[in-house]
């Protein structure tokens, strides 16, 4: 095997490792999904039209240029929409046919107002 053949095996395997870690992590957040609902995903039609991602850090900061320097609080649980029902999983009065991830984000997050 030359080098050339090496390195496009090499990367083709890492390419897949990555893949399958992928896929692995977005079972894993649904299996953590408290009983009643189904964890939101891409399949969710109006979390999809809203940008929700499980992890913050995902968004799309093009689409959603008031993220593009994420705080402390950009997160489901620093949202008004957001109200906990299991540790780290909540319901959104936006999407509501699914749980949210406590650490998720979407384009409809409203800084839950501050106690005085």
């Amino acid at each position: 095997m030359d080098r050339r053949e090496f390195i496009k095996s090499s990367s083709l395997f890492v390419l897949g490792l990555s893949f399958s870690g992928f896929i692995n992590g977005a079972k894993a957040l649904a299996q953590d999904a408290p009983a009643g609902k189904p964890a939101c995903t891409d399949a969710d039609p109006v979390a999809k039209a809203l940008g929700y991602v499980p992890v913050a850090a995902q968004i799309n900061k093009k689409q959603y240029p008031q993220f593009k320097t994420l705080k402390k609080d950009n997160n489901c649980v620093g949202c008004s929409l957001y109200t906990e029902t299991a540790k780290g999983w909540g319901n959104c009065t936006m999407i509501t046919n699914c749980s949210v991830n406590a650490k998720g984000l979407c384009g409809s997050w409203q800084q839950k107002a501050k106690k005085a």
